[in-house]
């Protein structure tokens, strides 16, 4: 289907149509008559050779097979349509009044994004910034969820074939109850594998698990929590005799106010490369190449917390 068939302006009427399954509700969604939404409805049909909304009893409305499908890709198109109409001619205070959209693991929102924030705010008062949890569902496909974000920060191993700029390199330390016997220093891989763990991301396919470490000694590893989330894994052992691996970074800032000790791990775990990637359409987006340098400069630091924890190498971190 040739675009220069298709008046842009229906896309508009097609993701409301889709979405509120009612002519009546797209309508004055996107501020237009009902007749003439009937209209736009009638030029869809015509165009797609379907007829997107069908009656199902009622005034109801349900979706056919194509228009299911139709409605998973207009969103990301109607948004990057947004993107190129309000890109600016160069990035200024002026004219970066835009919301940036950014897909990460809630790990890094610890690390960094506080400081991101001030810069964004001290630099373009306009610009507001969105977060998404990179779920695994979202990080197995990063080439498509990259058209809908402005960009993602991830471990970069994820990020292959993409535009990618390195942040920092993470390393990983173990958290427990700090009343936990077992975790203290010298404590041996033997001694954690009998413990029960708390994992975060664990079997994301392309990823290295912290935890292959210890499963490579020839231990055997009870996870008895898996999350997609590593700020929820100093809680999860918090009170119990559960241990889990944790970004250094976050593990310093939170092991205080968790009731958790950090400690250096025992065993071989390779640290990962923190990477911001974007789709190659932002490669010489003005406003895209400026929040780019703003996390390179936002990220180039660990936050206090994490340079004191460095500082006490080979010293357990406690409550």
């Amino acid at each position: 289907m040739a675009l220069k068939n298709l008046d842009l302006n229906l896309l508009v009427a097609l993701e409301a149509l889709l979405e509120e399954r009612s002519v009546t509700e797209a309508a004055r969604r996107i501020r237009l008559s009902q007749p003439a939404c009937s209209a736009a409805l009638a030029r869809l049909r015509t165009h797609f050779g379907d007829p997107l909304l069908v009656r199902s009893g009622g005034n109801r409305y349900a979706l056919t097979s194509l228009a299911e499908r139709l409605l998973v890709q207009v969103g990301p198109v109607m948004e990057g349509i947004s993107r190129i109409t309000s890109t600016p001619a160069a990035a200024t205070q002026e004219t970066l009044a835009r919301e940036y959209s950014i897909l990460l693991a809630d790990a890094d929102v610890f690390a960094f994004i506080p400081s991101l924030i001030d810069s964004l705010q001290a630099d373009a008062p306009g610009a507001t910034l969105r977060l998404d949890h990179a779920t695994i569902d979202r990080q197995q496909n990063m080439a498509e969820t990259l058209r809908s974000v402005d960009g993602a920060i991830l471990p970069h191993r994820l990020l292959e074939g993409m535009p990618y700029l390195d942040l920092y390199e993470e390393q990983w330390l173990v958290v427990a109850d700090a009343g936990n016997p077992v975790v203290r220093d010298g404590v041996t891989p033997a001694e954690l594998a009998a413990l029960p763990w708390a994992a975060a991301y664990d079997r994301l396919p392309r990823l290295f698990s912290p935890l292959e470490g210890l499963r490579s000694l020839g231990h055997s590893v009870t996870v008895e929590l898996h999350t997609e989330s590593f700020a929820a894994l100093p809680a999860l052992v918090a009170g119990s005799d559960r241990v889990a691996l944790v970004p250094a970074r976050l593990a310093h800032q939170l092991a205080p106010a968790t009731g958790t000790t950090a400690v250096p791990c025992p065993f071989d775990v390779h640290p990962y490369t923190l990477a911001f990637a974007w789709h190659p359409q932002f490669d010489r987006d003005p406003a895209h190449l400026w929040l780019r340098e703003r996390i390179r400069v936002s990220s180039a630091d660990p936050p206090v917390e994490s340079r004191v924890g460095r500082a006490a190498t080979g010293r357990a971190t406690r409550a």
